[in-house]
């Protein structure tokens, strides 16, 4: 399996934007503190929540599917990101970035792997009313890509992505202009 250490921490560019938009906006913490979306200027982004800027994605691939299978609902749905699930529930993640790497580093066939084996086990799953700061910082602080967003069931509904985050950024950005 790919660790969740090999991703690129895309999440922690937009929380730096965050934090240097802050400060020359006058905000009272420095862009180097940890403050981020906390800062008392940024207070309506408590107010947002995930389930706003989240892509709903009913598209779902089981543990015993074939990887060659994920790239095709990948490319098919242009998505980025395929929860895995098991009995309903997601039970991990499968990226394109994962099978790129897989593609180019491995000597075997992705019709030979299958999801379960290439999946990232420690997803990341919130509701979409959980809170938009907190998703975007647990995500930065722990170096994910996605939170797998589930249902009060614990199905998935969609996905809140580091693309969601930038989107999110230029939204706030827009509003404080």
């Amino acid at each position: 399996p790919i660790s969740p250490s090999a991703r690129v921490n895309s999440a922690a560019l937009g929380k730096r934007l965050v934090r240097r938009f802050m400060h020359e906006r006058g905000a009272t913490a420095a862009p180097t503190e940890r403050q981020g979306m906390r800062d008392a200027t940024m207070s309506h982004v408590h107010a947002l929540n995930v389930g706003a800027y989240a892509t709903k994605q009913p598209w779902t691939i089981s543990t015993s599917a074939s990887l060659v299978e994920a790239r095709r609902i990948m490319r098919d749905h242009h998505v980025r990101e395929l929860p895995v699930v098991a009995g309903g529930r997601p039970v991990g993640l499968v990226s394109l970035r994962d099978l790129r790497l897989l593609e180019t580093v491995a000597d075997f066939p992705l019709d030979a792997v299958t999801a379960e084996e290439a999946m990232v086990k420690t997803s990341y799953t919130v509701t979409a009313d959980a809170r938009l700061d907190a998703v975007a910082e647990h995500m930065e602080r722990h170096k994910l890509g996605a939170a797998i967003v589930v249902d009060d069931e614990g199905a998935v509904e969609g996905i809140f992505s580091v693309g969601n985050s930038c989107h999110a950024l230029a939204d706030l950005v827009r509003r404080d202009a």
